[in-house]
């Protein structure tokens, strides 16, 4: 039995595909095709098809015309992509990540960030499905805790250069510019998130005090760094490549198997870039650990100095170096973000969420959150918190 997987080998997620596809499989001979973007992929692999000396049984490919041509000839196929008809489809099987899903969590992440403003940046090709579903799915996670539609931008960061459009440093920094508050920034994948964390470094833009960088997909490779900087969400290739195997077993056993299967992402992996606590000089970066793990936020400037064994003046010097800001308001921001995180994800009454993050006063407590969020804390968690 031969199946050939012809897939564009730059995916990072091939080898997770793969893995799980062979699992499913059993043992089975899998032929794997390493497959390159060009005008003439089409042509080749119908010449392929048609003059084959072995009978292939299966196909599996990410490229939807290529699908369409083991469609004509009755072969068994499964499709790795979104298509472009947003996923209705009357021959064949596909399987793709559940975008909607991953922009959901990509605005939930933000919005524990605490930032009043949010963007998402999308790649130059707008309209592809992938691309508007992550979209639409991120707006709708800051609408779901009643964030007004005014607080996100969808900027156009492209400069059309003849056959290709590269995002411009120049409008980003002007976009920038123009941005009162800090910024919650999703990037649709992680490639367009890293040209804007290698932009934002460029321009020295402080991460992620003034924008907090969240990349609607991830890198399996990014994992393997020592400091992986951008914060995104792992896609399930292992269960992709399961799935894959087993509608094509179900295709050669003479079963039907139509229309798009989506498989939720598989865990959101935290890193620099959403980390409050991140910073160079490592008495700061001491500092915004006890700030930010605390969860009873017991901690004020003086407590900070004594438990760092630095003089108060020492502690408010080199922290405003390194954050453009005081212990104070950093103390501000983490007791604000602890109880929106607490409204969100429990049922704890609001009046001992006060209390647990340093509140003294109930009224104290209701205009933080409302300032930093537009909501009361009962508004908040009646549009967002789970049951």
């Amino acid at each position: 039995m031969v199946i050939v997987f012809n897939v564009d080998m730059m995916n990072p997620w091939v080898p997770g595909i793969y893995r799980g596809l062979e699992e499913s499989l059993d043992g089975r001979d899998i032929r794997l095709r390493l497959g390159v973007y060009h005008q003439h992929r089409l042509l080749h692999w119908e010449r392929e098809l048609q003059q084959t000396r072995f009978k292939v049984n299966g196909w599996i490919t990410d490229n939807q015309q290529e699908a369409e041509i083991c469609y004509q000839r009755g072969l068994p196929c499964v499709l790795l992509q979104l298509v472009e008809d947003g996923g209705r489809q009357e021959k064949g099987a596909s399987i793709s990540s559940d975008y909607h899903q991953m922009g959901l969590l990509a605005a939930e992440e933000l919005l524990r960030c605490g930032y009043e403003r949010f963007a998402i940046i999308l790649s130059r090709h707008r309209t592809r499905p992938a691309a508007k579903l992550k979209s639409l799915g991120f707006a709708e996670g800051l609408s779901r805790v009643g964030a007004d539609s005014r607080q996100l931008e969808i900027p156009n960061l492209y400069e059309d250069n003849g056959w290709m459009a590269e995002m411009s440093v120049d409008r980003l920094t002007e976009w920038l510019k123009q941005q009162k508050t800090s910024i919650g920034l999703a990037g649709v994948n992680v490639p367009i998130t890293w040209g804007v964390y290698r932009a934002l470094r460029r321009i020295k833009v402080k991460i992620p005090e003034r924008v907090t960088l969240m990349a609607i997909g991830d890198d399996p490779v990014l994992l393997t760094q020592p400091q992986p900087m951008i914060t995104g969400m792992a896609e399930d290739s292992h269960r992709i490549g399961t799935l894959s195997g087993e509608f094509l077993l179900k295709q050669m056993g003479g079963e039907s198997v139509t229309g798009h299967h989506w498989v939720p992402p598989l865990k959101l992996s935290r890193r620099a870039s959403t980390q409050y606590f991140q910073a160079e000089d490592p008495m700061v970066h001491r500092a915004l650990q006890l700030i930010w793990n605390g969860i009873d936020c017991e901690h004020n400037v003086d407590s900070l100095a004594k438990a760092l064994h630095v003089s108060r003046a020492t502690l408010l010097r080199r922290f405003k170096v390194e954050r453009g800001h005081s212990p104070s308001e950093e103390l501000a921001k983490a007791k604000v973000r602890k109880a929106t995180e607490l409204l969100l994800e429990t049922r704890i009454p609001i009046a001992e969420i006060a209390e647990m993050t340093g509140y003294g006063l109930h009224s104290a407590f209701c205009h933080a959150i409302k300032r930093a969020t537009g909501k009361t804390p009962g508004e908040l968690r009646q549009c967002g918190g789970k049951a």
